[in-house]
């Protein structure tokens, strides 16, 4: 093919959609076939012949002579920026300020599945209207597998954080209390009957009562249960019952745990009924302590009493009944009482004083001898002697007569 062929090709290949543009009454309406006709002759050197696309997407076909684009585009055309296209040394180009580089990509395609392909259209273009939804359509439930449902598509009002959805699809303030009563049932009907199937190895609560206390009155009340009217127990706002009486089973316990909040496990300290009138303090074979503080400003400053089964004092599994002061708690004596009267004290320095005008020792003793065994102090007597311990095995005694 002689070169000025090729080059003829070349220009008429570009000023093809320049026609189109410039010719249209409005942009992507003109079709190819609006173009002068075509001869009727095949191409030869001076009839250059090129396909062409319908813009309804019909296969066309085209040719023109030399003489007929010379006629179409002009004798002479100089160099310059002529809108849509530059023309540089005679060379013919689109402006790529007005035909973008994409829009010059799609002047090559060989057929409309192509130019849709480039477009993204995808089987849109060419599906059946049938294959579509109608703007208002339903959707089965199970359709819907992701994202987040618009809250004016599930119910009538205005949703916000403080509201909640009925049953009849309207969202409503939430509830600041409920109310249960008002019947009367023939038969057991509990007004709450709650179930729960609980987990192994997880830990559960039953029932959660959170009240947020923002200032709230004397008298006010976590919990509290009543009967005809009466209040037969309740909790105050720091979680202390107030009620008539707290009763237990017989075999039941009342007890303390060294942990917060409170498990079985680490409960260290029951109190229990042994029998009847009989209340006792005890933890299978841990020793236990009972004190009564006159004082207590701490764990290291306070003066107290105490019946102690403990290890306290280098004595082992003795009963001890004393007093006992720690920092700036002072020593205090211990007063035996009967009849609302001192019988005997113990001074803090250890010595003793009876109330009473005679000491009683109601059982005898004999020594066997001088060297019996002994303990300092131990005092004893017979018919005829009060022996006295004066050293370790060692007593001395002192005859006694009538008169």
């Amino acid at each position: 093919m002689p070169q000025g062929t090729k080059e003829a090709k070349k220009m008429i290949n570009r000023i093809a959609l320049l026609i189109a543009l410039l010719t249209a009454p409005a942009f992507g309406q003109i079709k190819f076939s609006e173009l002068p006709a075509k001869t009727a002759s095949g191409s030869t050197a001076a009839q250059i012949f090129f396909p062409l696309v319908e813009m309804d997407g019909t296969p066309s076909t085209h040719r023109m002579s030399a003489t007929e684009l010379g006629n179409l585009v002009g004798a002479s055309i100089s160099d310059g920026d002529k809108g849509a296209i530059i023309v540089t040394s005679g060379v013919w180009g689109f402006d790529p300020a007005v035909v973008t580089s994409f829009s010059q990509s799609l002047l090559d395609n060989a057929n409309a599945s192509t130019w849709r392909s480039d477009l993204g259209l995808g089987t849109a273009a060419t599906s059946a209207s049938t294959a579509f939804a109608t703007a208002v359509h339903a959707h089965a439930a199970e359709d819907i597998t992701s994202g987040t449902m618009l809250t004016a598509r599930l119910g009538t009002g205005t949703a916000d954080a403080g509201k909640f959805l009925r049953g009849d699809s309207t969202w409503s303030n939430t509830l600041t209390g409920i109310l249960l009563g008002g019947n009367t049932p023939g038969v057991n009907a509990p007004m709450i009957n709650a179930a729960q199937i609980w987990s192994s190895g997880v830990t559960h609560y039953g029932f959660v009562l959170d009240v947020q206390d923002g200032g709230a009155a004397t008298g006010s009340r976590t919990m509290q249960i009543l009967k005809g009217g009466v209040e037969k127990w309740s909790l105050n706002v720091d979680g202390q019952q107030l009620n008539a009486g707290v009763y237990l089973a017989s075999g039941g316990s009342f007890g303390w745990s060294s942990a917060t909040p409170p498990t079985v496990a680490t409960v260290d300290t029951l109190l229990y009924r042994d029998a009847s009138s009989i209340i006792a303090q005890r933890s299978g074979n841990t020793p236990q302590t009972y004190r009564v503080y006159r004082r207590y400003t701490d764990a290291s400053n306070y003066e107290r009493g105490v019946i102690d089964f403990q290890t306290t004092n280098g004595t082992t599994e003795t009963l001890q009944i004393g007093t006992q002061n720690a920092g700036t708690g002072a020593a205090k004596a211990v007063d035996f009482i009967t009849g609302g009267t001192v019988r005997a004290t113990i001074a803090t320095d250890g010595v003793t004083t009876f109330s009473s005008n005679q000491i009683r020792v109601t059982t005898s003793k004999t020594p066997s001898s001088a060297s019996d065994t002994g303990v300092v102090g131990t005092i004893c007597w017979d018919s005829s002697y009060i022996y006295v311990c004066t050293a370790t095995n060692t007593w001395k005694r002192v005859a006694i007569a009538t008169w």
